[in-house]
């Protein structure tokens, strides 16, 4: 049987698979880190010699964030490709290699124990890319007439927007047919099924200075015009319940007997759907003018929602059942639930192509020093991929 041949081979390779996962997150790849980027990018490559075809690296464009506007250098992306004679789908197997935790982040250590891995990325998404890796032999391993094309897609900029991917994702999703991304599983093993879109924002306030005892009213201060719209971009949270808005940043001000005339805000906004991205667009307006109307004050905005909300349509109906049909037939049951959180599949899906983001492997606890990663669903997960890539290759799901 397939099952049987698939996990056959992925248990001869679980040890290689831990070890790999334990070098890759020794490598501190930030996304703000260029060297261990770069280190990173070569590891991969090394990798990725494994699996038949040809690798090539893609140069990102150079772009700046709102949060403190930082110039960010380009972005290299890896691309791996396949292509099968009479091929009735291809499939992109998608993640990224950046991290959230930079050179000055106390955890950077990996620790194994009782069948867990505790290392910077080994959830988010280092693990996940064992599991796309092993996914992919195991697929190759097995004697079968293969029916797919197949390609891979790694970023190095996803944990701060993929601004710099966003040509290459946007080039991938129109080669391809399916998505599969291996962001990590939730904490219970269930799979996300639509997710918010994000938006990032920055606000710039201008008042008027003056002297903080002579003539105080003379003045408008920036820093209180700012209060005022932190206030209300947080209440969203309560007047909305298809809305998270979390203010990040605020500056201003430069001396205790000056009143400022200069502010400025970075937040983010996460909505549930299109309809609430339009909605939240007028209320930013909204907010803005009344603070201006009754402050006296000048206000400008930068950003938008660069990921949009992620919807599964019927195809990605149907490659959800496939995919819960494959990990049944290891015994493994995986159910579905919504999230505020965004991925590059909101990019893919926004693209036009069909995807499942979290592919990778179950763990939790992600974006801080407590990230964990279940070793054992290194196996599993890996499994999960390379049967959906058989029943992908034999189901018409073009149409």
């Amino acid at each position: 049987m397939i099952e049987e041949e698939i996990i056959d081979f992925l248990r001869s390779k679980e040890s290689e698979m831990v070890a790999l996962l334990t070098e890759w997150c020794r490598i501190n790849s930030g996304s703000w880190n260029d060297d261990g980027l770069l280190r990173m990018k070569e590891r991969l490559l090394a990798s990725l010699e494994m699996l038949p075809g040809s690798s090539s690296v893609v140069e990102g464009e150079p772009f700046c964030l709102e949060l403190g506007e930082q110039s960010f250098p380009a972005r290299s992306l890896i691309s791996r490709k396949k292509k099968e004679k009479k091929s009735p789908s291809s499939v992109l197997l998608n993640g990224h290699m950046d991290t959230v935790y930079g050179m000055d982040h106390p955890f950077q250590e990996v620790n194994t124990k009782e069948g867990r891995m505790h290392a910077p990325g080994c959830a988010d998404m280092k693990g996940g890319l064992v599991v796309l890796l092993y996914g992919l032999l195991a697929y190759e391993s097995l004697k079968i007439d293969r029916k797919l094309s197949w390609e891979v897609l790694i970023t190095q900029d996803e944990e701060i927007g993929s601004y710099s991917s966003m040509p290459e994702l946007k080039r991938a999703a129109e080669r391809n047919d399916f998505g599969l991304t291996f962001e990590p599983a939730l904490p219970n093993g269930d799979l996300i099924r639509n997710r918010y879109g994000v938006g990032n924002f920055k606000i710039q306030i201008e008042g008027r200075s003056a002297h903080s005892g002579r003539n105080m009213e003379a003045g408008i201060n920036a820093i209180v015009c700012a209060a005022d719209l932190v206030k209300s971009l947080h209440d969203l949270n309560i007047k909305y319940s298809g809305v998270i808005s979390n203010v990040a940043s605020i500056q201003g001000g430069e001396v205790l007997n000056m009143v400022p005339d200069q502010a400025s805000l970075c937040f983010m906004i996460r909505v549930k759907d299109y309809d609430w991205m339009k909605k939240v667009l007028s209320e930013l307006e909204i907010l803005i003018r009344e603070v201006e109307t009754h402050r006296n004050c000048k206000i400008e905005w930068t950003g938008g929602f660069r990921r949009p909300p992620k919807i599964v349509d019927r195809k990605g109906e149907k490659l959800l059942g496939l995919i819960q049909c494959a990990a049944r037939q290891f015994g493994i049951p995986i159910e579905w639930q919504d999230t505020g959180g965004a991925s590059d599949g909101n990019l893919l899906s926004h693209y036009g192509l069909p995807n499942i983001d979290n592919l990778g492997v179950c763990g939790g606890s992600i974006h801080s020093s407590q990230e964990y990663t279940v070793l054992k669903s290194l196996v599993e997960r890996a499994a999960i991929t390379a049967l959906t890539l058989v029943k992908i290759g034999n189901e018409p799901l073009r149409t």
